[in-house]
């Protein structure tokens, strides 16, 4: 190569020289200056999800971005007040200054129950339907200020917080419990006088018999002394003279 060179005329030489010299210059340009020239007001965008929005404005503000919360939405995934996405993504080169526009999370979505004591399980069922919550189990219990086939109360109780998917647990009223009373023995009392008293109870009652009338006494009866019976099951009692 150098026997070569030294056979090249020297004008020559020096043109070839310089031409690599001139084409060396400009590649060391291109791709070591003029990049340094380009990106050193540049940044690259760090990854924010799933920071606390305080803990997101500090690494961006470190990058030299601003950090915008431009809208809130609801993530289970995501705790409430972290990011939950960004733009730019993350990586990407962005001027020193720029915004990054983020979206908050708002955690779980969840629902307030609204009140549903004495209404029926239809009323309660579209109640809960117009927030997206449905009924779980129901039981039943006596109640004396609740009419039967009512709502006595929810679980979870009204104006508690609850997710959307989670079922709202029901209990319907029985309406009054029954007062029960023993059966007393009533055979060979005077009907009249028996019957005054089951109308003052409350207790519905029947007569049989040939003679059937209050002028008679109490021959037979149904349920059988010392029986309990509810309150307005009915008394039978068959009447003699």
């Amino acid at each position: 190569m150098r026997d070569f060179l030294t056979r090249v005329p020297g004008p020559i030489r020096w043109i070839a020289v310089g031409t690599v010299a001139f084409v060396a210059g400009i590649m060391l340009f291109d791709f070591v200056v003029l990049p340094g020239l380009v990106h050193r007001g540049d940044s690259r965008v760090p990854d924010l999800t799933f920071m606390p929005l305080p803990q997101a404005e500090h690494a961006a503000g470190r990058s030299g971005l601003i950090l915008r919360t431009r809208s809130e939405q609801f993530d289970p995934s995501v705790p409430r007040g972290s990011v939950l996405n960004q733009d730019p993504p993350a990586g990407v080169i962005a001027r020193r200054g720029q915004v990054v526009a983020v979206v908050v999370s708002l955690g779980e979505e969840k629902a307030t129950i609204p009140p549903l004591k004495g209404q029926d399980f239809r009323e309660a069922q579209l109640s809960l339907g117009r927030i997206g919550l449905e009924p779980g189990s129901v039981a039943r219990v006596w109640s004396d200020e609740v009419p039967a086939n009512r709502v006595v109360a929810s679980d979870p109780g009204p104006d508690s917080p609850i997710p959307q998917n989670k079922p709202i647990n029901i209990l319907m009223s029985l309406g009054a419990q029954p007062h029960r009373f023993l059966v007393p023995n009533w055979t060979g009392q005077r009907v009249r006088e028996v019957v005054a008293s089951l109308e003052r109870a409350g207790v519905p009652h029947n007569l049989t018999g040939k003679n059937a009338a209050l002028a008679g006494v109490v021959s037979s009866q149904n349920p059988a002394p010392g029986s309990m019976i509810r309150s307005g099951e009915p008394v039978h009692l068959g009447v003699g003279r």
